[in-house]
């Protein structure tokens, strides 16, 4: 059985009407998977029942745990309206309902959000290139890293462009590319790491390629 399956099942049985629901999200591939639990209240006594079965899934797979309560997912949609607005697209449902259903989350926030996650990363990129003597492999490590997240990010930027959500990959691609921009630098990144690319003249051309995109793609968002 899937080890968040098995865990989301755990997690029922032990706290019943207490878990109103729990929905996997993110790349199935990547670590860690990604478990977002709803509880009805948030107490010690159901905190402590919930850790011995995390405890014991950590054991065979990283995971990252959100614990939220019905009212502060709807509290929390203007600080993570990215994170929230993924996991209804991407989310899935492994016990009870799906919290997310309903959640209302504003264009404004994903604007702001979306221009404050790019530019960290613009900074993010400049500083260590600056301050860290990064040899080929670390560097794409760090490409890597970005990459789905970057990806992230400008699914919402097309989305805010258009006026629209859950647009195909192509309509998206469109959009993308009359701001000058694209998801192919992403899958070249994820070519190279899978083709352990270490030649440094490539790797600091293909580090730069991407870094300018992350400032165009800062850009483009800033002047919505």
């Amino acid at each position: 059985m899937n080890p968040m399956k098995r865990l989301a099942d755990e997690l029922s049985n032990i706290l019943k009407d207490q878990l109103l629901g729990a929905i996997t999200y993110g790349d199935p591939n990547d670590s860690p998977l990604n478990l977002l639990i709803v509880l009805k209240v948030v107490t010690k006594e159901n905190l402590s029942r919930m850790k011995a079965p995390i405890q014991t899934a950590l054991k065979e797979k990283s995971i990252g745990i959100i614990t939220m309560t019905q009212k502060e997912l709807q509290q929390s949609a203007d600080v993570f309206p990215i994170k929230f607005r993924m996991i209804q697209k991407n989310g899935v449902v492994l016990v009870g309902e799906n919290s997310l259903v309903d959640l209302q989350i504003e264009d404004i926030h994903l604007r702001l959000r979306c221009e404050q996650e790019l530019r960290n990363l613009s900074l993010r990129l400049r500083q260590s290139f600056l301050l860290r003597n990064l040899g080929s492999t670390p560097k794409m490590n760090l490409l890597g890293s970005c990459a789905n997240k970057f990806e992230q990010n400008l699914i919402i930027l097309a989305e805010l462009k258009k006026g629209e959500s859950d647009l195909k990959l192509d309509e998206v691609e469109r959009i993308l590319k009359k701001m000058n921009l694209n998801l192919s630098t992403i899958q070249e990144i994820r070519n190279a790491i899978e083709n352990k690319l270490s030649d440094k003249k490539q790797v600091d051309d293909l580090y730069h390629k991407f870094r300018e995109m992350v400032d165009l793609a800062t850009n483009a968002v800033d002047q919505l």
